[in-house]
């Protein structure tokens, strides 16, 4: 693989060795039903983005502008993106709305979201301006269709410096509204180039995605690096993968597919629920990198003991930790060997110590080593083996939200730039292991209970849906310390209908696998825990929700 350099990637997002790449497909697009696809090759992406530029430009938007996308995922969508870049303008790509997704709730966060934004210009489907109307605000509305322009435009490449903002995307926090992170060229390129070095990326590459590109997984690993690289990428629709799981997969084996970010849950829901057909094999994969959540164990090892038979390697299950302010990776693990794992004492954990024990009841599976020139550290400890809160410093870290984010740089950052990330984790051989979210750890009689594990155990109990479930910690100031209470999803109408059982089997579960009873353990509806945008469990929203409902759920009234 020709080494990426500064120079090279200006050139590129400028479309400037676009005849070199011959007739080597940039996309192949899997949208709508079926197996077909359409191949794109790197030519033709160039000429709409070129377009698109164009029509920008000549809708008044300027160098330097705030373009907020909210559209689809579509070939008009990465051309838009690029076309954004290509005229010196900085693109922001927004959640396009999902039929799940609350309307109101939705129209508030794209209010709050534009408006930090500062967005002057918004490209969307024009059926989208009519239902959110004043929520966009004071910006100028443009229809999409008016960006595909003609494909022999020609508009110059705008040459900005390595420090403006190139493109904004969005944290993936779950509680109210993301925060706007500006990447600059410099710290895109050094992220690529960090990365790379890790995963010794080769011409021979090939990635496949389904995640969304308002979010930095699918954005900057799934987009953005293969463009930089000139490699192909296969993409899907969000939604159209979560329908049908399985016709991701059989286009790995299609596709020849070598690279693939997943979160977390993925793996446990294509273990259950993709049916592969005969034939189809997952050999080309060398590198499927469970990111962007808790790695589980369990997930990792249900989908390597359902898809080995598929020709799935071991050592093709792989980890990163990652976030938007990092502009992507931080660590990753070494790709050729299966992550390292360490089974650890619970009992230790929840006291914020780590205790390595060949019979220890939880295992933690390493999220790989930092890449290069990442600072990796712990507060308030920095000694192997103790829990903290992990705080990173490196050259890809931003150096703030956007003007306006409720998190300053006094609140993200201490004086000596680590950036404090509100996960806990820690160190061991160098490798970093992450434990949870600190503001989600529950604390009862002084032992610390990590949701995420509760959470597990009770999405595999018969009548539950696996991955909605909840444990919260309320505040009891009789008590003077956290109940524990756990929300579960019925999984159908009749699980709901036998909810004292599938109660009872919470209950049980739990005080085997934490030591306590909850204080309350409610089933409720499919759909009524909350998610994020991003499609993750939104704690907050669902203790908002659980507070303001408490009377009606103990009913089984449920609002």
């Amino acid at each position: 693989m020709t080494q990426l350099t500064r120079e090279l990637l200006a050139k590129r997002l400028e479309f400037g060795d676009l005849d070199e790449c011959g007739t080597l497909p940039a996309l192949r697009l899997r949208f709508g039903p079926g197996s077909s696809h359409r191949a794109v090759p790197f030519n033709e992406l160039g000429r709409r983005a070129r377009a698109a530029a164009l029509a920008l430009a000549k809708a008044g938007a300027r160098e330097g502008d705030r373009i907020a996308l909210l559209m689809p995922h579509s070939l008009l969508l990465v051309a838009s993106f690029f076309g954004a870049i290509h005229a010196g303008m900085t693109p922001a790509i927004i959640a396009w709305p999902t039929a799940k997704m609350d309307p109101d709730k939705y129209r508030r966060n794209i209010h709050a979201v534009v408006s930090r934004l500062g967005a002057r210009f918004i490209v969307t489907d024009a059926r989208m301006v009519s239902e959110l109307g004043a929520s966009l605000g004071d910006a100028t509305v443009l229809d999409a269709a008016l960006l595909e322009g003609e494909l022999e435009a020609a508009l110059a490449p705008v040459q900005r410096h390595e420090n403006e903002p190139l493109f904004i995307q969005f944290s993936g926090g779950t509680t109210g509204t993301q925060k706007s992170v500006p990447i600059t060229t410099e710290r895109l390129f050094r992220q690529l180039a960090a990365f790379d070095a890790r995963v010794e990326l080769t011409e021979d590459d090939r990635v496949i995605s389904w995640l969304p590109l308002y979010h930095d997984m699918g954005l900057v690993a799934c987009l953005l690096l293969p463009f930089a690289f000139r490699l192909t990428v296969s993409m899907f629709a969000p939604m159209e993968w979560v329908l049908d799981p399985s016709r991701f997969l059989e286009a790995v084996a299609e596709d020849r597919a070598t690279l693939c970010w997943l979160p977390n849950f993925a793996f446990s829901f294509m273990a259950k629920r993709a049916r592969l057909t005969d034939g189809a094999a997952l050999s080309s994969l060398r590198a499927l990198i469970n990111c962007s959540e808790p790695v589980r164990d369990e997930s990792m090892c249900a989908f390597r003991e359902r898809f080995q038979v598929n020709g799935l390697r071991p050592a093709a299950l792989q980890t990163s930790y990652a976030m938007a302010e990092a502009t992507f990776a931080v660590t990753q693990s070494v790709v050729s060997d299966p992550p390292r794992t360490l089974r650890v004492s619970r009992d230790h954990l929840s006291r914020g110590l780590v205790v390595v024990d060949p019979s220890g009841e939880r295992v933690l599976v390493s999220c790989g080593a930092p890449i290069l020139d990442v600072e990796v550290r712990l507060n308030p400890s920095t000694a192997e083996n103790s829990v903290g809160e992990i705080e990173l410093r490196g050259p890809f870290m931003m150096d703030d939200y956007l003007a306006g984010e409720e998190q300053p740089r006094r609140w993200a950052f201490d004086p000596e730039g680590w950036y404090r990330t509100g996960d806990l984790g820690f160190l061991h051989d160098a490798h970093l292991y992450v434990t949870g979210r600190k503001k989600d750890v529950i604390i009862v009689g002084g032992v610390n209970i990590y949701p995420e594990d509760i959470e597990q155990a009770v999405s595999e109990l018969d009548g539950v849906h696996p991955g909605r479930v909840v444990a919260l910690g309320l505040e009891d100031d009789a008590l003077g310390t956290e109940r524990l209470v756990v929300i579960a999803e019925a999984n159908t109408a009749l699980d709901l209908a036998n909810a004292d059982l599938i109660e009872a089997s919470i209950r049980k579960t739990v005080i085997i696998f934490a030591g306590l009873a909850p204080s309350h353990v409610f089933v409720v509806p499919p759909r009524w825990i909350v998610k994020s945008t991003a499609g993750k469990i939104s704690r907050t929203e669902t203790r908002k929700r659980v507070l303001e409902r408490w009377d009606s759920i103990e009913a089984r009234t449920f609002e």
